[in-house]
């Protein structure tokens, strides 16, 4: 009784552990008027504000994940209302239904992402306090069998990439793949060009 009490201890820490390796971050650069980096502890040019940034998004999918297909996502929320979409090239509005992936990978591993470059963040967001989200979901074998064998009879009107759709943003919904990568507060000051 005891060991088997001690097997599931251990399997039930390796699942956290597996599983813990995945996360989201940020980063963000200052440029200054002649396209030169600012210094970045001071977040500001010696003459002045900086003229752009630009912020890339790193995603690591969980090591149970790796190797599955999957879609990543990354999405502007403003004071707690999801904005925009990154489609992998530009940011675009949502009126809700199925997210527009950054992403869609046959082998999820970790992917980057420039998400605003260019320009100053504010002046792309504008007004507001928004924050930065950025996750993945992943198709296991069984979503995938149940797209090949049932949602092709049963939702007609689907296709099974729209299913495989559905399913993929449901994992990272569901099982919580998805991390707030930046915060930033554009209510005080709207940096503009």
């Amino acid at each position: 009784m005891k060991t088997r009490h001690a097997i599931a201890a251990v399997l039930a820490l390796f699942a956290c552990a597996t599983f813990a390796h995945a996360d989201a971050r940020s980063t963000m650069e200052y440029f200054c008027p002649a396209d030169t980096p600012a210094p970045a502890w001071k977040k500001q040019c010696f003459d002045g504000p900086p003229s752009k940034q630009r912020v890339t998004v790193f995603i690591s999918p969980a090591a149970q994940d790796s190797g599955r297909p999957g879609n990543f996502y990354i999405g502007l929320r403003t004071d707690g209302n999801v904005r925009g979409l990154f489609d992998g090239s530009q940011w675009v509005g949502t009126e809700g239904g199925l997210f527009p992936p950054a992403a869609t990978v046959q082998d999820l591993n970790t992917q980057s992402f420039v998400v605003i470059q260019d320009f100053l963040i504010c002046g792309m967001a504008g007004y507001g306090k928004h924050e930065l989200w950025a996750g993945y979901g992943a198709l296991d074998a069984e979503k995938e069998a149940l797209v090949e064998n049932y949602h092709r009879a049963a939702n007609p009107n689907h296709t099974p990439q729209y299913m495989r759709q559905v399913y993929m943003q449901n994992d990272m919904t569901r099982g919580e793949k998805a991390w707030n990568v930046l915060k930033f507060d554009c209510e005080k000051f709207v940096d503009t060009p």
